[in-house]
């Protein structure tokens, strides 16, 4: 297939459905993950689509351009803040818990004065809070894999692989956008992350506020009638 007709399919695609991923692309045009983000480079050069991380958008997409988390630390505070009250009374002595990445779930944290906790998480930003907490009893683990410096998270393959094989009692997780019961996030690679640890968690707890209610974002990785509780501001 030469390489204008690639594009033709890529771009029609796109009408079609707003927003596609490598993967998908690479099904479809029977090619590699190489060829198809070549592809992608030079279409958004031409400001055909805009690429993203694991994918690309329409050029008219609704589809937000995910912020970094220096910029998501300082939005919503105050909401951000309210949630995190909330949460912090669901927790335990001598849970397991698993907290995910994102700026809510590290005003949770900031929050957490419970003994006897164990933690697993794969973001560097709440593992750094919890590490300078002097908490008794505290048993903290950091999950591997590959970092996205955009969240200050470990996702990939090698995370996957090691949540896989822990439990939890309770997770608390966040997300870019909910729509019609799906619960969205950016990246392919962060929600495969998200999902294999909510589906290794007795409770799953979502955190997010009020300004995501009815956005979009690029991947579909949970749906809210699986989970224990949705915890707003609201």
């Amino acid at each position: 297939m030469l390489k204008s007709q690639r594009h033709e399919i890529i771009l029609s695609t796109l009408q079609q459905k707003s927003s596609v991923t490598v993967s998908e692309l690479m099904k479809l045009l029977n090619v590699t993950d190489a060829t198809v983000r070549r592809d992608l480079t030079e279409l958004d050069r031409e400001n055909k689509l805009i690429k993203i991380h694991g994918g690309a958008t329409n050029i008219s997409s609704d589809l937000p351009i995910e912020l970094s988390h220096k910029q998501k630390k300082v939005i919503n505070v105050d909401k951000k803040e309210i949630i995190a009250e909330k949460a912090v009374k669901l927790i335990k002595e001598y849970d397991h818990i698993f907290l995910g990445p994102g700026t809510t779930i590290e005003q949770l944290t900031m929050k957490i004065d419970i003994p006897n906790l164990k933690v697993v998480t794969n973001s560097l930003s709440v593992f750094n809070i919890l590490s300078r907490k002097k908490l008794e009893g505290l048993e903290l683990f950091l999950v591997g894999g590959e970092y996205r410096k955009h969240t200050e998270a470990f996702v990939g393959e090698l995370a996957n692989i090691a949540i896989s094989h822990l439990t939890f009692n309770k997770m608390f997780f966040s997300a870019n956008g909910i729509l019609d019961n799906k619960i969205m996030t950016a990246t392919l690679t962060e929600g495969q992350t998200q999902a294999t640890a909510l589906d290794n968690s007795t409770e799953k707890y979502l955190l997010i506020d009020s300004t995501k209610f009815g956005k979009t974002d690029l991947y579909n990785f949970y749906n809210l009638n699986n989970i224990t509780q949705l915890i707003s501001n609201k």
